[in-house]
């Protein structure tokens, strides 16, 4: 069998009796006769809608033919044959399920708090290892749950324990169900075929952007608890987690407390998954008063916006609209303010509804979903701005936290003095909220609120802090020259939404466990048995990452048992396996090497880097000698943010900030032309420099510390780039400090080339760019500079 990718397929060959049709333009692109294709599975699809006259599928298939004609069409695509232009044909590659060690039930099971993807993944993964594991959930099981939630949609009666922010599933149970993640993460496809056995549809194994919707999403959450339970695992519903107990700095036994009963119980523990969603405040304030590393993160607020999906259909694939195959489209916008703001969509929900996802009594929270058919009238999306721990009140850990609840507060307020009932949400249409000098040359569409609990007219500048609501202006008009009719005076905004990530993060070492705020070092010695993950303390973004680190934890917990008698918790696996001569140093240690010009070994989003900081070392020339490389190939920058983008670059394109606010932080790298502020010694000899944001904790406190790092992949040159501390080079740990380590991806960066018009991909790596989903846009001459 052989691996096609680059089909291009018709709109009509998407259809569900389309098939025969699609292997006639399939054998047609490969030059062989239709019934020569014997079976045919299809991979990925996805929607190429750049050129508004001809939006068509591109696709992926695995195809079986006969052996001959596999290898010569193998063979034709090696020697670049004309006629396969376009086309990738390679030998296939079968899924081979995720590799789990079975492991004997223990006296002390590990404990997940938290039912939500991280959570459920994590006790799921440990289930099937045969730890047998506790899940606990201070929220409802998810059919009680569902009629929690259609009871507050109705009547306005909250229930603080369920709703669509707390119980089993999550916040992502009430939502479009998205599966997508920017990463080609090596669990990636694990989860989504876990979600397949779950029930869900197997569509989402080849859609582009696969979503579950949220009519299929509780069927599926109660499937995966009923085979933990199957597993030997337990759950138990409505149960709070209230105390943590250390002795010497390790777990040893947590207090659980019934919320419906009050009654406590002390259950010994050594190993817990801490998996609590962004909305668990009271569990941060447990996590703060222990004693544990916690610090402020950036993350967003702003406000849900409503079209008639119909508009963005037509806006997005023109005349081909209302083609069956199409369904309802989709889009993902980003505007790069010259303030520094970021404005953007999140979580969009095609033919969806605007819905009220309070959690506390007072407060006004609203959310997106849509169901697997997405037939609903109109599209909606989150509207956020960027928050950043500049923008708060205190240096409190929880200072964000105390901004989310004021903003929901006083939504609640407002609405209130407008006359509205419990929690009706404030609401204005786009033409209200810019005013009378926003100029728009179309008709002005109506756009009836989904949200069921219902809106109130309102002044959105009354509810939003002024820094959101200024950048909202200035974005919604230029979002409008992306995506025609964005900015229609009749699409509606309701407010807010706060909950988007976490304004936390539990801190973390390198075995993925929480450190004392006290601890001078992140060592095996310092192990304390709990690990922060998922979204609430922020490690995750959405359903598809916070499983994968539900699933990264859950193998760190089952090494910890592998390796260590039950009774008795261990050493960190991960320094046990690093050799005396080199053994792990701390990241504060690794950044005391930087600040004195040295490089340092340690762990990305992609592989094991390399890196010298370049406010330290005068030139990159140490790692070309410890890679034992050419100088001829540049060392790419990790850097900290998207503004570095335009600090270190000059003549940035509009679409490489795009690109920036699509991708980082996360595995792409964009090659620009260097700034001033770049030294030369640092520069490609055609004046250009490669920049990267790794989404990667150790990377981005190494970075918080010296600035940009120099960075390249930790191996010898020709040698494979590790992934894991065990597989470093004792070549180079010998001589060069090493943080130890997973590495998150496991692949390379995508390499970008944002010098030219348009951006031309150089390097397909860990990050799938589908053109098709116009994340390269086109765009010309226009550029932005620093201010």
């Amino acid at each position: 069998m052989i691996d096609v990718s680059g089909l291009k397929l018709s709109l009509d060959a998407g259809l569900t009796d389309g098939q025969a049709l699609a292997l006639r333009e399939i054998a047609r692109q490969l030059g062989v006769k239709p019934g020569a294709i014997e079976r045919a599975q299809l991979l990925k699809r996805s929607v190429d809608a750049r050129k508004k006259a001809n939006v068509h599928f591109t696709a992926s298939y695995r195809l079986e033919l006969s052996s001959e004609c596999e290898e010569r069409l193998i063979a034709r695509a090696e020697r670049n044959d004309a006629k396969l232009k376009g086309l990738q044909i390679r030998p296939a590659t079968p899924y081979v399920p995720l590799e789990i060690p079975q492991l004997g039930a223990s006296d002390l099971p590990p404990v997940v708090v938290g039912a939500g993807p991280a959570g459920l993944f994590a006790a799921w993964y440990l289930a099937k290892s045969g730890l047998k594991p506790l899940l606990v959930e201070q929220g409802a099981a998810v059919e009680e749950r569902t009629h929690d939630v259609e009871t507050f949609f109705r009547t306005g009666e909250l229930n603080p324990w369920s709703n669509i922010q707390f119980g089993e599933g999550g916040a992502g149970t009430f939502s479009d169900g998205k599966l997508t993640t920017n990463l080609k993460n090596r669990y990636t496809t694990h989860v989504l075929h876990w979600f397949v056995d779950a029930g869900a549809p197997e569509s989402i194994l080849w859609q582009a952007h696969p979503h579950v919707g949220s009519d299929n999403l509780a069927r599926i959450v109660s499937a995966i608890r009923e085979d933990i339970i199957r597993l030997g695992g337990e759950v138990r519903f409505h149960t709070k987690l209230v105390e943590m107990k250390l002795e010497d700095g390790q777990l040893t036994s947590i207090t659980l407390r019934n919320i419906q009963t009050g009654e406590e119980t002390l259950q010994p523990c050594t190993a817990l998954v801490l998996a609590c969603g962004h909305s668990a405040r009271d569990t941060f304030e447990l996590v703060r008063d222990a004693g544990f590393a916690m610090e402020q993160k950036p993350f967003s607020m702003g406000v849900r916006i409503e079209h008639p999906q119909a508009l963005i259909n037509e806006a997005q694939w023109g005349s081909a609209a209302t083609h069956p195959a199409l369904g309802a489209a989709e889009y993902k916008l980003a505007i790069h303010l010259p303030s520094g703001r970021s404005v953007y969509s999140f979580c969009m929900c095609p033919g969806g509804e605007v819905v009220a996802a309070a959690s506390e009594a007072g407060g006004i929270v609203t959310n997106g979903m849509s169901n697997y058919a997405r037939d609903g009238k109109n599209a909606n999306a989150a509207l956020l701005v960027n928050v950043d721990p500049a923008d708060l009140a205190s240096s409190d850990v929880l200072a964000g936290v105390e901004l989310q609840r004021a903003v929901e507060q006083r939504a609640y307020r407002v609405a209130q003095e407008q006359g509205g009932a419990p929690y009706q949400a404030p609401a204005q249409t786009v033409g209200a909220f810019l005013g009378k000098e926003h100029a728009f040359g179309g008709d002005t569409v109506h756009c009836d609120p989904t949200y069921e609990r219902g809106v109130v007219e309102a002044p959105l500048d009354e509810v939003l802090p002024d820094f959101i609501t200024k950048a909202l202006r200035e974005a919604l008009p230029l979002m409008g020259k992306k995506i025609r009719g964005f900015d229609n005076p009749g699409a509606l905004l309701t407010a807010p939404e706060t909950r988007s990530s976490s304004p936390v993060r539990i801190c973390r070492d390198e075995s993925l466990q929480a450190y004392r705020a006290c601890s001078a070092a992140k060592s095996a010695s310092s192990a304390s048995g709990i690990y922060p993950c998922g979204e609430g303390p922020g490690f995750a973004g959405g359903i598809m990452s916070a499983a994968i680190d539900g699933i990264k934890v859950a193998e760190e917990v089952a090494r910890s048992y592998e390796e260590a008698p039950a009774a008795v918790r261990g050493a960190s696996t991960v320094a046990q396996a690093v050799s005396p001569a080199s053994l792990p140093v701390s990241t504060a240690e690794a950044v005391a090497a930087l600040r004195a010009g040295k490089p340092v070994i340690f762990p990305t989003d992609t592989v094991f880097g390399l890196g010298v900081a370049v406010n330290h070392a005068s030139s990159p020339a140490e790692l070309y000698q410890l890679k034992q490389r050419t100088d001829d190939k540049p060392i790419a920058w990790l850097v900290g943010g998207i503004d570095d983008l335009a600090r270190y670059g000059k003549n940035v394109s509009a679409q490489a900030l795009e690109l920036a606010c699509a991708h980082w932080p996360g595995a792409l790298t964009l090659i620009v032309e260097a700034s001033d502020e770049v030294p030369p010694a640092y520069r490609s000899a055609a004046g250009t420099i490669a920049l990267r944001v790794p989404n990667d904790p150790t990377a981005r406190a190494l970075i918080e510390q010296v600035g940009p790092l120099a960075t390249t992949s930790a191996n010898i040159s020709g040698e494979p780039a590790p992934t894991r501390t065990e597989e470093l080079s004792p070549a180079l740990t010998a001589c060069v400090a090493t943080v130890a380590g997973e590495a998150l991806g496991g692949h390379a960066s995508a390499v970008v080339d944002c010098t030219q018009t348009p951006a031309r991909i150089v390097r397909q790596g860990a990050i799938a760019l589908d053109l098709a989903a116009n994340d390269l846009p086109a765009n010309d001459s226009e550029t932005v500079t620093r201010k």
